[in-house]
């Protein structure tokens, strides 16, 4: 007989012989500020077939053995967690618990419990203009900023929901499809010329640099005469005291 499975929000420490029935909605590295290369363990956030949401946890030592099997947007029968406080000063769901991922847990691809692949929870619109949001809620708004590196965005993508909202939206007069894709913007390189690049500056000869009393930065537009085979594709440059007695002598 096939174990029945607990609700993400029935979840709590002090059951035995857990299984949870999820999508695997978004997953990201943990790493420290300014050091991506240097993950300290694998986050994701679960969703039930009932809306209910979860972080998990995964420590580093066990990270790439759940990056082989856990996909965004695909369901698992998930078994031999623990589960412990959600701590931290800016929790990212608002459920009192998370779940933590073991070296012998049991994770096994099911086949898909509704369509929606993105785990999207959709608030009235009201909430947003009346800003109706619990301190610990985690939603999309017109701003957008990181949240604990899980924050997610999707250009232009056929999403079901966002294809049916622009067709509704579309269906009133004076409103276009066009008018709710969002254009990639790639600037063109700008080459700037000599005068663009000197402008403001002050122009002096190499030899009045000597007759400067007191430090600044400079920058030396110079022709290359010769390049030292010996010493590969440069020539051979010098710091600029170095320079200033060569002057001298």
């Amino acid at each position: 007989m096939e174990q029945q499975m607990t609700l993400l929000c029935d979840i709590d420490p002090m059951m035995d012989d857990v299984k949870v029935l999820t999508r695997c909605i978004i997953i990201w590295k943990s790493h420290a500020a300014g050091k991506p290369n240097q993950p300290w363990g694998l986050d994701v956030v679960l969703q039930d077939p009932e809306g209910n949401r979860i972080q998990a946890s995964i420590k580093l030592e066990n990270m790439n053995k759940f990056l082989a099997v856990l996909d965004e947007g695909s369901c698992y029968r998930i078994g031999d967690f623990g589960v412990g406080e959600n701590e931290g000063k800016f929790p990212l769901l608002n459920h009192h618990y998370k779940i933590n991922f073991y070296q012998n847990t049991s994770v096994t691809r099911v086949i898909h419990f509704d369509q929606n692949l993105c785990g999207f929870k959709f608030e009235p619109f009201q909430n947003f203009t009346s800003n109706r949001f619990g301190s610990i809620d985690t939603v999309d708004k017109a701003s957008v900023s990181n949240c604990l590196f899980s924050t997610k965005l999707y250009l232009n993508e056929d999403i079901p929901e966002i294809v049916a909202f622009k067709q509704r939206y579309s269906e009133n007069d004076g409103e276009y499809e066009k008018n709710h894709a969002i254009s990639l913007y790639s600037p063109m390189k700008k080459e700037v010329t000599i005068e663009e690049f000197f402008a403001g500056a002050i122009k002096k000869m190499v030899g009045s640099i000597r007759e400067s009393g007191y430090e600044y930065e400079a920058i030396m537009y110079a022709k290359v005469q010769k390049i030292h085979r010996e010493n590969g594709w440069t020539y051979t440059g010098c710091n600029i005291r170095q320079f200033l007695k060569f002057l001298n002598d």
